[in-house]
């Protein structure tokens, strides 16, 4: 895939802060491309060169912090035993809350227009995360369910968890972790199998 032109990257990411520095104080319906244009200082002409209209433009600021927060929380995947994988996974979950607390304007930007929005965002971006994780897993363990519904299932709960953190600005890192590890030790026990147990039928 060919690298976008630089020019065209700092045009696309200076109107995607216009829109969201907009929607701070204003509804998107009330938003026009002329203010979205005024307050980038970039014309109409330009602006759609990229983009159809406003909706198109919020789309990419939905697609690119998905994009942005799956960067920052991509965890590397050491080897390391089955029962040290509860505490990884809840190092993992904290991690993802403490880089949407780091986009918290943008992702309650984003939600302005309509809370599932954010929700979306963020359920996007874990669920990518966890599927490519529970991918590297695969080798390792024998999953009793699809991947992507487990994946589902998962960042669903966890994407509307981290969007009550996010509009309340802070949390308890220590009792959270706790919860993390327990609702996983549970979790993987139901979706993985134990090949000890089947050995013995």
């Amino acid at each position: 895939m060919a690298k976008e032109d630089a020019r065209i990257v700092r045009t696309k990411n200076d109107l995607r802060n216009g829109l969201l520095t907009l929607l701070k104080t204003k509804n998107l319906e009330r938003i026009s491309v002329k203010e979205i244009c005024e307050e980038t200082s970039i014309n109409k002409m330009t602006f759609y060169k990229h983009y159809d209209d406003k909706y198109d433009l919020l789309d990419d600021c939905v697609k690119h912090l998905a994009k942005t927060i799956i960067k920052e929380i991509q965890p590397n995947y050491i080897e390391v035993p089955k029962e040290d994988y509860p505490d990884l996974l809840a190092r993992f979950a904290l991690r993802s809350i403490d880089t949407c607390l780091e986009h918290k304007d943008v992702i309650i930007s984003i939600s302005q227009c309509s809370n599932s929005l954010g929700v979306e965002v963020v359920k996007s971006a874990v669920e990518t995360v966890i599927e490519d994780f529970l991918s590297s897993m695969s080798d390792r363990f024998r999953f009793k369910y699809e991947k992507w519904s487990i994946s589902a299932f998962l960042s669903g709960g966890f994407a509307a968890l981290v969007m009550r953190v996010v509009h309340e600005g802070s949390y308890d890192r220590k009792r959270y972790y706790y919860s993390f590890r327990a609702v996983i030790e549970a979790s993987m026990s139901a979706h993985i199998v134990n090949e000890d147990l089947e050995e013995t039928r």
